[in-house]
C-alpha cells in the first residue's frame, strides 16, 4: 500500500516539475515563430513567381497554458486487513491514484492587409537603411543585388545605366559585375554623430525652457538637445546620418594614385565570383577622390569634375519581393531558359529555388507541389537563406509608413 502511494506522489511531483520548466517550451515557441516567418517569405517569393497577390501574416500574440493534478479516489475495493483469522472484521480501501497533465497553444494571426502596410513595403528602402545594414556587416553581395534597383553612373564620356532586372542572365550578369567592382574598390558606410536639426538654434533660457517637456517626449520622439561651439544649443533628432562612401584600404583591384584617387571601371572585375566580364568602356569609369572615401567626411572640398556621379535607386520590400519571383520564375523553367542561366557566377545562386524537399532547410507547399532552399552558412555557393534573413529584418524596419511611396535615388559620388 506503501508502495502505491509512493507512486502516486511521485507521479504527482515529476509532472508540476515538467510543468513548472517552461524554458524548453518557450524556445520551442521561438523555434515554431521564425519558422512560420520564414515559410511566410518563401511563400510569398513563390507568388511572385506564379504572378500571383502577395498575402502576408505574423504571429501577433502566443501563449501556452499547462495544469498538473493528482487525485486519490476510492472505487475498487482491496482487502486491507481483518478477515479469515483474524479477530477483526474484514476491512477494505479503494485507492485510485490519478495523475493528469494538460498542455494547450493559443496563438493569434494577425492579417497585415492595411493600408499603412503596403505603403510601408512600396516605400523604397533608404541609405541610413542599406548603409547600415552594410555597417553591421551584412554579406555585401546578397545586401546591395537585393536592395539596388539601379547604378547610374555620369561622367566626362556620357551616362551609363545599370538596370538590375533577372529578364535574361546577361541583364542580371552585367548588373553583377559592376556591383562586384564596387565591392572590390571598397565600398562602404559611415554614419555621423549629429542628427539632423531641428528648430531653430536656442539660447541658454530658452533650452532650459523646452529641457522638460523634452524629457518627457524622448520615449516617443528620438530628440536630444546638443551644446553648439557657439555657446547655443540646438534641437536634434538622436543618432546620425549613414552615407556610402570608399574604404581605401579594403580595396583590392582598383588604380591608387597618390593614395587619394581610384578608377573603377564597372564592367570589370577580378572577383573569383564574377564569370562575365565586358570590355572596358569610358563611360562606365568613375574617379573617386576626397570626400568619396570614408572617414574625410561629406562637406570635404572635393575637386571633382562637372557632372561626375555615381547614384544608386533603391527597391521597396516589395519589389525584392518581385526581383526574387522573377529569379525563381526562371529557375523553375517558366521562362524557357535553363535553371542554372540565372547564377551569378558558375556555382554560386544568389537564390534558388528547388522542386521537392530533399536536403533542404525551409520548405512550403504551393499548389499541391512542395517547393524548398537549401542553408549554406558559409555563402559560398547559396545565398538563399540570406536572402531570406534579409527580407525577415526588412519586413519589420519597413512594414510602417505615413507618406505615400516615393521614388528613391541616393547619390553615392558626385551631386
Amino acid at each position: 500500500m506503501k508502495a502505491l502511494l509512493s507512486c502516486a506522489l511521485l507521479a504527482l511531483y515529476t509532472g508540476c516539475a515538467a510543468i513548472d520548466s517552461f524554458a524548453p517550451r518557450a524556445a520551442t515557441f521561438n523555434e515554431a515563430t521564425a519558422t512560420s516567418k520564414s515559410h511566410s517569405i518563401l511563400l510569398n517569393i513563390l507568388r511572385a513567381a506564379f504572378s500571383e497577390p502577395l498575402q502576408f501574416t505574423d504571429i501577433a500574440t502566443a501563449q501556452g497554458t499547462a495544469t498538473a493534478e493528482g487525485t486519490l479516489t476510492a472505487s475498487f475495493p482491496i482487502p486491507f486487513r481483518g478477515g479469515f483469522g483474524s479477530p477483526l472484521a474484514q476491512q477494505f480501501i479503494s485507492p485510485q491514484p490519478t495523475v493528469r497533465a494538460n498542455g494547450s497553444n493559443q496563438f493569434n494571426l494577425a492579417n497585415l492587409n492595411t493600408q499603412e502596410f503596403y505603403n510601408g513595403i512600396q516605400t523604397p528602402l533608404t541609405s541610413q537603411q542599406v548603409g547600415t545594414l552594410l555597417l553591421n556587416g551584412f554579406d555585401a553581395d546578397v545586401l546591395l543585388m537585393l536592395t539596388i534597383a539601379e547604378v547610374e553612373v555620369t561622367t566626362g564620356a556620357g551616362r551609363a545605366v545599370f538596370r538590375n532586372e533577372p529578364r535574361s542572365p546577361l541583364d542580371i550578369g552585367i548588373f553583377y559585375t559592376a556591383i562586384r567592382s564596387l565591392i572590390a574598390a571598397g565600398i562602404s558606410a559611415e554614419s555621423s554623430g549629429d542628427g539632423a536639426a531641428v528648430g531653430p538654434p536656442l539660447s541658454a533660457t530658452e533650452a532650459k525652457q523646452i529641457l522638460p517637456d523634452l524629457i518627457r517626449t524622448t520615449a516617443t520622439e528620438p530628440l536630444t538637445l546638443r551644446k553648439e561651439k557657439s555657446g547655443g544649443y540646438q534641437l536634434a533628432k538622436k543618432g546620425g546620418s549613414t552615407r556610402f562612401c570608399f574604404d581605401a584600404v579594403k580595396s583590392s583591384n582598383s588604380q591608387t594614385l597618390n593614395g587619394r584617387e581610384i578608377y573603377i571601371d564597372l564592367r570589370t572585375s577580378s572577383s573569383r565570383r564574377v564569370a562575365l566580364t565586358i570590355p572596358p568602356q569610358p563611360i562606365s569609369t568613375i574617379v573617386l577622390q576626397g570626400a568619396d572615401f570614408c572617414g574625410l567626411g561629406s562637406d570635404t572640398k572635393n575637386a571633382q569634375a562637372i557632372g561626375r556621379s555615381l547614384k544608386f535607386r533603391f527597391r521597396s520590400v516589395e519589389g525584392i519581393f518581385q526581383y526574387l519571383g522573377s529569379i525563381a520564375r526562371g529557375q523553375l523553367g517558366m521562362t524557357g531558359a535553363r535553371s542554372e542561366d540565372f547564377r551569378l557566377t558558375e556555382r554560386y545562386d544568389l537564390f534558388r529555388i528547388h522542386r521537392g524537399i530533399n536536403g533542404s532547410v525551409f520548405s512550403i507547399s504551393h499548389h499541391g507541389e512542395d517547393y524548398s532552399i537549401v542553408a549554406d552558412p558559409n555563402g559560398e555557393y547559396d545565398g538563399s537563406t540570406r536572402s531570406v534573413q534579409l527580407l525577415t529584418s526588412l519586413l519589420a524596419l519597413q512594414s510602417s509608413a505615413k507618406n505615400f511611396p516615393s521614388q528613391n535615388l541616393v547619390t553615392i559620388v558626385g551631386r
